[in-house]
């Protein structure tokens, strides 16, 4: 599959996260997800207990909060003109939040399949 400019840019804010599959179904072995958070915008601390994932960064800035193992909590910044990418360990508590008051953000995130919801714990 080709992702086009116009693919990317064809994810609509309907909720303060949209996101839009690129795979093609919660079986694929790769899940490939453009997500789009709204200004000010965040998806609360969770963790993943058996999957990584990768985010790059599309348009705007995306705030990553991490819980360290120490119990401190560490931030990281990802722009286009600058940090473009990361990595998420499985395990991490992390949240993301767009930085912007006014501009959405949009961003890939690819992790492992198959989907499996119950991977994803809430905090």
């Amino acid at each position: 599959m080709i992702i086009t400019k116009n693919l990317l840019e064809s994810v609509v804010l309907t909720t303060e996260l949209s996101r839009l599959c690129i795979h093609e179904s919660p079986a694929c072995p790769l899940q490939v997800m453009v997500l789009v958070l709204a200004p000010n915008a965040s998806y609360p601390m969770h963790y993943h207990k058996t999957r990584s994932e990768f985010y790059w960064i599309l348009e705007g800035e995306l705030e990553i909060a991490l819980v360290e193992q120490n119990g401190l909590t560490t931030k990281a910044i990802l722009s286009p003109s600058k940090n473009l990418g990361f990595l998420m360990d499985v395990g991490v508590h992390h949240s993301v939040k767009n930085k912007s008051d006014n501009l959405s953000c949009r961003f890939l995130e690819i992790r492992p399949g198959p989907f499996e919801p119950l991977d994803n714990v809430r905090l």
